[in-house]
């Protein structure tokens, strides 16, 4: 950022997947304001832009809170947007990349749709991922995920601090989401044990 004031990481979607138009070019999973003048105007202005309008859903050239940011490099100074193609790497994006453990530099990863379901199954959510995804990031961040649990567990195992959540019944709404994730090769339902085990 040197002396910028705002940092902003683009969204970077695989062809197949783009959803700029409707959902944003910057995705909100990395921001960060300094508490100067730039930043602060900024993040103010987000802040009450959200307050009054802040719903999962396109209307009126929004979507949720981050569509709102797709004119800031115009709107506010100081805004610097993450040229680091190891940030912001995320399952809309991951198709451009090489995943190799000892070659690809990687920053950050969004795991997004990542759900702890029942019966020891997880959902890595709704994008098309390799094996080589699953095993050089899913693998280890759901392993240590494992171990915080494990640690959490030993002091206190009346909670489930996961959020796991129930697999869906199979009424007709949901019947239609199951064809269309294995007609896509979407259907990233896995036993944890066997992305453990990669």
């Amino acid at each position: 950022m040197l002396n910028k004031s705002i940092l902003l990481t683009e969204h970077r979607y695989s062809s197949n997947y783009d959803q700029s138009l409707k959902r944003g070019i910057y995705n909100v999973q990395f921001l960060t304001f300094k508490n100067d003048k730039n930043g602060m105007k900024a993040l103010n202005w987000w802040k009450e832009s959200c307050k009054a309008w802040c719903y999962q859903r396109v209307e009126n050239e929004k979507f949720g809170d981050q569509k709102y940011l797709d004119d800031w490099t115009l709107r506010f100074d100081g805004v610097h947007v993450l040229k680091n193609l190891g940030g912001g790497v995320a399952p809309w994006n991951i198709q451009k990349y090489k995943i190799e453990e000892t070659v690809f530099q990687l920053v950050f990863y969004h795991f997004h749709g990542f759900k702890y379901l029942l019966n020891d199954k997880v959902d890595l959510g709704t994008y098309r991922l390799r094996k080589e995804d699953i095993k050089y990031l899913y693998k280890p961040y759901l392993k240590h995920l494992e171990n915080i649990n494990k640690n959490i567990f030993q002091i206190d195992s009346r909670y489930d601090f996961n959020g796991t959540m129930k697999q869906n019944k199979m009424n007709f709404k949901n019947i239609f989401r199951f064809i269309k994730r294995k007609i896509n090769r979407s259907y990233n339902i896995y036993d944890k044990n066997y992305i453990l085990g990669l």
